[in-house]
């Protein structure tokens, strides 16, 4: 099942990937199914197909300075209020107490 997702000012391809697949690298695969041909060009307002992650259940990401649950809930759902989701998957006692360098599985 693909998503969409509308480009905001400041996005690239890179970023978007690194949102949904947790992986910047990535990023060939929303060019591709949106017949891209130069992935340095999205236009703000943009609405693109992002293909499904394919048989991946959940992503990781590592927590950087600066991180909350909320931000890192935003950034992969769309909705920094899903962050008990990752609470839920990593067994975080105190959501406001996470730790840099500290891996967290991203659940689909």
């Amino acid at each position: 099942m693909s998503r969409r997702y509308t480009v905001q000012p400041g996005d690239t391809l890179w970023e978007i990937a690194a949102r949904f697949y947790g992986d910047g690298s990535q990023y060939d695969r929303i060019a591709q199914a949106n017949g891209i041909a130069d992935p340095d060009r999205i236009n703000i307002g943009q609405q693109l197909i992002i293909p499904d992650s394919g048989s991946y259940e959940h992503r990781t990401y590592t927590v950087q300075p600066g991180d909350t649950l909320w931000e890192i809930a935003a950034r992969f759902y769309g909705d920094g209020s899903q962050y008990d989701r990752i609470v839920q998957a990593n067994g975080i006692a105190d959501p406001d107490r996470i730790n840099i360098g500290q891996q967290l599985i991203i659940p689909s």
